[in-house]
């Protein structure tokens, strides 16, 4: 008896927590979230903010709307979304100084090689 109570409990909490971490995995940052982690990390002043936050509303109007109405192949949905994080960034860079041009890329690539991973 003891047994099963003890095998039914570790597969409930085995089920748990493969579910916590998938949902974690494809967990999207708000867009608050967005901009709360990119000041604290490239040290932004609030005038930097001011001008990213509409740069990054629009990205994700943009992402959202192909999302609800793209009716193609997948790999031409992935190309037309690389063009608009691609201008995203572009847009971004404008607004920050070399030292923050630097650290933007670095993140950047840490993002990218954590997408690329199965």
């Amino acid at each position: 008896m003891f047994k099963s109570i003890f095998m039914s409990i570790s597969i409930l909490v085995l089920f748990s927590v493969t579910i916590a971490c998938s949902q974690e995995r494809g967990r999207r940052f708000s867009l608050e979230d967005q901009i709360k982690n990119l000041k604290e990390n490239l040290e932004l002043t609030d005038e930097q903010v001011e001008k990213i936050k509409p740069i990054l509303e629009k990205q994700r109007e943009q992402m959202q709307e192909m999302r609800d109405n793209f009716d193609g192949e997948r790999s031409e949905m992935r190309e037309a979304m690389t063009e608009i994080r691609e201008e995203t960034d572009k847009k971004i860079n404008e607004v920050l100084t070399d030292e923050q041009k630097e650290k933007y890329q670095e993140i950047q690539e840490e993002r990218r090689s954590r997408r690329r991973r199965p």
